[in-house]
């Protein structure tokens, strides 16, 4: 990996080994072709069925790779602005009881967006992107109580 930051963070902390939101997977290669350019990308982890997280090698940043249509969403800026986005998430958590109304939770959502923002200025740069669905999943409720 180019990004020295980024392979030092990895190496040396590292992501959650399993997070609500992220999975931790053998790092594998992925080169993907995105708006004419060629990414190189390594898999770090997985969301959902067909979400992987993805550190760009060339700029150290996490992204997004879908892997039934390959798009890619920027998620954070680095590693550490990712990890510590997943630290957010999971302090809030969970987001509401079953009692909460719909403004009652885009409020919450609206509150978690301004934390990540306060922690990464890019985490809310893809819309769709990851943290923006996110967010929607929180104002729908996914994320509280039951």
């Amino acid at each position: 990996m180019r990004d020295v930051h980024a392979r030092e963070f990895l190496q040396d902390v590292g992501l959650p080994v399993d997070h609500l939101l992220f999975a931790s997977a053998e790092p594998e290669t992925r080169i993907v072709e995105s708006d004419g350019i060629k990414r190189n990308l390594l898999k770090i982890g997985e969301g959902g069925d067909y979400e992987e997280f993805c550190v760009d090698i060339e700029s150290g940043e996490i992204v997004s790779l879908s892997t039934s249509d390959s798009s890619i969403w920027h998620v954070n800026d680095s590693p550490v602005m990712f990890q510590r986005c997943l630290e957010e998430f999971m302090a809030r958590f969970p987001y509401g009881g079953e009692g909460l109304d719909l403004a009652e939770r885009e409020a919450l959502a609206d509150e978690l967006g301004r934390a990540l923002i306060g922690i990464d200025a890019t985490a809310l740069r893809d819309d769709p992107g990851f943290w923006c669905g996110l967010l929607g999943d929180v104002a729908i409720g996914d994320y509280s109580e039951e």
